[in-house]
């Protein structure tokens, strides 16, 4: 057999061209079992790349000689056969020409009330020892998807062409003699199954089903995908069994092994580089590598792609790029398999093994998702975002990712905007400390541990003062403006240690911020130090051909590379021009060399020339509940209660509750855009509810009616709007009648409305701030029953809804919570939890007054110049507002004098006047009275603090008026203080309480950076 299936495969190469990249063509095959018990079907489809053809398959009694000559054996009985290593942790079994990874090897998994399988005994080749398999489990496996059980590839490159058996047996359901129809099926490239193979086994003996797999490489990824059939679901894999034909093995090449006692030869030339050396200084170790690269590969460094996955293998493309080196980075990598693979190709293929970097938006977590961060920072507790981002970086770690595009450091002005979901807010103070802290928790003390991840602060810089509030558009934005709101919130981030930054989409001053060398690298690197490397935002650097600030792809590469920019996304600009654009001298070789160095620099500092690849065994794809206990502390903290009559927390003993709206109910709409890997969340609002009431009273739901009512849209890569043919034209789930029935008939109503997560975040400007859809029609209908209604807000900017604010009894403001939603808003409606949080955005009024900040300007005429309709020029609701389920009491304001070298301190008595425990969060704010460097705003919030009181309980609240609390940046982006009156206000809210005059007593104005 083994002559013919020599003779076979040559004749194969020859008839399909089997080159490398090369599409070749499948067909059908029809075998029948040679003991006639069987009948199989099988099919190929088109792969690009490495040919799986199935042979034949056969049933041979307990005992026989297993085929082959290099193999493994699973289950705890088992011995793994000609093997030179095995590594339990890892699950990683080297033969001599492959490695074979598979899940719990030694232990067999098994579904309760699933006997134990058939024992598979086979003899060694040339040895009379009988070995028994229990074998691993499909224990994903049903009739409509495959479930994938064992992978392998080929470790010796002179391997082109082998002979895999598969040995499985049966795994009996039910009757003994029962028979049923599972599939095998090989997956090439993280593709669809191919060579797929359906058979009807019985219990008799062992089953070898035999492959031919041809014009393969040490690039290519096998994986053993099992599909239960009608008849039963699972199936149990023995072992694997490899043959390679001896005139297709070259004995003169030999395998080159990279891995060394503690470094990797990724250049593969037997000596330990300086690169290659972990224990040589970081700078050393960069311009080592940075001396041995080529040009092509220098611009290969500078160069991310999107990494398409799928099914449909397009991602055999990249594999030529790969091994010449010509990426950097990968970004939307979401198959960890295929992201080892893309690794090990560049690591183990191209002549200098330097990694990949593959990078993600991980906004608000990974799979374990804590409220929007718009939504969490209203908590006033930035500690949140540490800990909740420490959690995304360890689960987006073991998902392949090793740099997250976040935190956002955009400051929220304009609610129309939908990127004003992924900011911490309208305030430079409040969202400097919490990006800050989102940076600690993604990179941790040591960014190249297994747990954390790179950081990269977005988008740098003026973004959000985007015209209209419309995405992607100009922005126009004052040196003063741009230097002590929107800059400071970046600088925290910096100061932090982030070590990547991305550059927007928008103009800046008239020039594209991707090219604009002022910000990029005056401020940015000059001013503030940064040592990590720029990334463009999404085909950014093209995009200046489109704003007619570049003539064409060379001048666009130019002008961004020259200003400061290290990296282009997607638009593959940089790689195919800037070579001739250093040879016209229009960009130097030095620009090019320090790019370079700063993205080298940070794959060093996240460990990447160390340990290049993720463990693909062990991957957890639930959350652990530790992580669900912070995601539900986070949304407790994160929901603002805008109102309350006094019917919260509800009395619900022997009560009728009736939950109504689209998002009651919803699995989707609660978790918020950018949803990382996690798309829907076991809990809802109506789960988290039923769990929270008392068993005396009932819970009933009803839709009501559908988050919108128009025809859906989607946003595609490229940032084109689609229409989103999965959603209907018309609001098929309008029950308008049944939710007045069902509120007539309870004690409460709980509304659950708001705006679809689709449009929030990227792309997603609105004209309008309303409820989409029927839904305010769905709340005046409910509302005119007279029940009181408790109304539920989710959403990822602030909406206008007056008469929601107006008729309900009680108001929460959700925003887009994440996976723990159900659970933390029942525990607030119920009283588990006290509500604490305070707007980070203001609500206004009406979508005419936008933008509308608390932190504006006094003007020369602060009565004067108001809309018609408005005689005060004020929010709905104000930044820093919020109620708790108490009372608090602020003393006034005093000044403390400074004294023995300590600063002055404003103070004021707490006073909890209520009667339950809760928590009050004191606000600083300040207004410089005269500032000759330019006009200062009416309020700046400086300071704050989450106080707990019970019943009763006085505390006194300080803080301290240092220079950096009453400061501000010049124009020459130096931090000063000057002389001269302040107003200061401790208070629960901005423009809220009377402030106390403070004159701060210098000579002169000093700089204290």
């Amino acid at each position: 057999m083994m002559n013919s299936m020599c003779r076979f495969i040559r004749g194969w190469q020859k008839a399909c061209f089997l080159n490398r990249g090369a599409r070749v063509w499948g067909f059908s095959l029809l075998g029948l079992m040679l003991s006639g018990e069987s009948l199989l079907t099988a099919q190929s489809v088109e792969t690009l790349g490495p040919k799986v053809v199935f042979e034949e398959q056969q049933t041979l009694p307990a005992g026989s000689q297993m085929p082959g000559e290099q193999y493994v054996l699973f289950g705890a009985n088992a011995q793994p056969g000609a093997a030179e290593g095995v590594d339990p942790s890892m699950n990683l079994i080297k033969l001599s020409d492959f490695e074979v990874t598979a899940p719990v090897l030694g232990r067999p998994r098994l579904l309760p009330n699933v006997r134990k399988p058939d024992l598979a005994k086979v003899r060694l080749p040339g040895d009379s020892q009988e070995v028994v398999s229990t074998g691993l489990l499909n224990i994903m496996g049903s009739p409509d998807r495959y479930s994938d059980v064992a992978s392998f590839r080929i470790r010796n490159p002179a391997v082109t062409s082998f002979t895999l058996w598969v040995l499985h047996g049966t795994l009996p359901i039910g009757k003994t003699d029962q028979s049923y129809s599972p599939h095998l099926a090989i997956r090439v490239n993280g593709a669809a199954a191919t060579a797929e193979v359906a058979s009807v086994l019985t219990q008799v003996g062992n089953t070898f089903t035999q492959f031919t797999i041809t014009g393969a490489s040490r690039s290519d990824s096998f994986t053993l995908a099992l599909k239960a059939g009608e008849g039963g679901p699972y199936l149990t894999v023995a072992g694997l069994s490899f043959s390679v034909p001896p005139a297709l093995k070259s004995d003169e090449e030999s395998f080159v092994e990279i891995e060394r006692e503690g470094w990797l030869d990724l250049n593969k030339n037997g000596s330990k580089d300086v690169y290659e050396d972990p224990s040589q200084a970081l700078d050393r170790r960069v311009n080592d590598l940075l001396a041995q690269m080529t040009m092509e590969e220098k611009l290969g460094q500078l160069n991310q792609l999107v990494m398409v996955g799928g099914n449909d293998g397009k991602d055999a493309n990249y594999f030529p790029n790969l091994r010449r080196g010509e990426v950097s980075s990968f970004i939307w990598s979401r198959d960890l398999a295929l992201r080892n693979q893309f690794q090990r190709i560049v690591v183990q293929e191209s002549r200098l093994g330097i990694p990949i970097i593959f990078g993600m938006d991980m906004i608000h977590g990974t799979r374990t998702l804590f409220p929007i961060a718009l939504g969490l920072s209203c908590s006033f507790e930035p500690e949140l975002f540490e800990r909740s981002q420490a959690v995304a970086a360890r689960e987006a770690r073991a998902a392949g990712i090793d740099w997250v595009f976040a935190p956002m450091c955009d400051l929220a002005r304009d609610p129309r905007w939908g990127r004003v979901v992924e900011t911490a807010g309208e305030d430079p103070y409040l969202s400097a400390l919490c990006n800050a802290a989102q940076v600690r928790g993604f990179q941790g003390e040591d960014p190249s541990a297994s747990d954390r991840v790179a950081a990269c602060l977005k988008h740098f810089v003026g973004y959000s003062a985007v015209t209209g509030g419309r995405d992607y558009n100009d922005a126009e934005v004052s040196e003063w403006t741009l230097r002590n709101m929107h800059l400071p919130i970046f600088h925290a981030g910096i100061d932090a240690g982030a070590l990547t930054v991305m550059s927007s989409f928008n103009t800046l001053d008239g020039i594209p911020t991707v090219a604009n060398r002022y910000a990029l690298t005056e401020i940015l690197r000059d001013e503030w130090g940064f040592d990590g490397f720029v990334v463009s935002d999404w085909m950014a650097v093209l995009e200046q051909v489109s704003w007619g600030y570049a003539k064409d792809a060379a001048d666009a590469a130019a002008r961004a590379i020259s200003a400061g920019n290290d990296m282009d996304m997607k638009s593959d600009s940089y790689f195919p021009h800037l070579a001739s654009e250093v040879r016209a001298g229009r960009v130097s070789l030095a620009t090019v060399d320090e790019a370079v160095r700063r993205v080298l620099r940070v794959k060093f500092q996240v460990g990447l020339f160390e340990r290049p690849y993720t463990e693909e065994l062990g991957y957890r794809t639930d959350s652990r509940p530790e992580d669900l206990a912070l995601a539900r502390e986070c949304v407790t903290k994160s929901a603002v209660l805008l109102k309350n009559n006094g019917i919260l927390p509800l009395d619900t003993a022997g009560k009728k509750v009736a939950l109504i709206g689209p998002v009651g109910e919803d699995h989707r709409e609660i978790l918020g855009c950018w949803t990382g890997f996690c798309s829907w969340s076991r809990e809802t609002l109506a789960s988290g509810l039923k769990a929270a009431l008392p068993e005396d009273a009932t819970l009933t739901v009803v839709k009501g009616c559908s988050i919108n009512s128009v025809a859906g849209t989607k946003t595609l890569q490229d940032g084109r709007i689609v229409r989103d043919e999965s959603e209907a034209p018309h609001d098929k789930d309008l029950q308008i009648e049944q939710a007045v029935q069902a509120a007539l008939e309870s004690d409460v109503a709980i509304l659950a409305l708001g705006e679809p997560k689709g449009w929030t975040g990227e792309n997603a400007s609105r004209m309008s701030l309303s409820l989409t859809g029927h839904q305010q029609a769905l709340f005046d209908a409910v509302a005119a029953t007279g029940k009181p209604v408790v109304a539920i807000i989710f959403s990822g900017r602030p909406l206008v809804l007056p008469e929601v604010w107006e008729k309900s009894a009680a108001v929460f403001y959700a925003w887009q919570p994440g996976t723990e939603a159900g659970n933390g808003l029942a525990d607030l409606l119920v009283g588990k939890a006290s509500p604490s949080a305070r707007l980070s955005m203001s609500i206004p009024q009406h979508v005419g007054q936008v933008p509308i900040f608390y932190n504006h300007y006094n003007t020369g005429r602060p009565r004067s110049g108001q809309y018609r309709e408005l005689a005060e020029p004020v929010a709905a609701y104000w930044f820093g507002y919020g109620l708790t389920y108490t009372s608090f009491e602020y003393s006034p304001v005093r000044i403390v004098p400074a004294s023995e070298g300590k600063p002055a301190v404003a103070a004021i008595t707490l006073t909890n006047t209520g009667e339950r425990t809760g928590v009050e969060v004191p606000q600083m704010y300040i207004r410089q009275m005269v500032c000759h460097e330019g006009a200062r705003p009416k309020q700046e919030l400086r300071g704050f603090q989450r106080v707990e009181l019970a019943p009763g309980a006085s505390t006194e609240v300080r803080f301290e008026l240092t220079d950096e609390v009453l400061g501000y940046v010049d124009r020459q982006g130096h931090a000063r203080v000057d002389p001269g009156e302040y107003l200061i206000w401790i208070a629960p809210q901005a423009h809220q309480g009377s402030p106390v005059s403070f004159d701060y007593e210098n000579e002169r104005s000093q700089s204290y950076d």
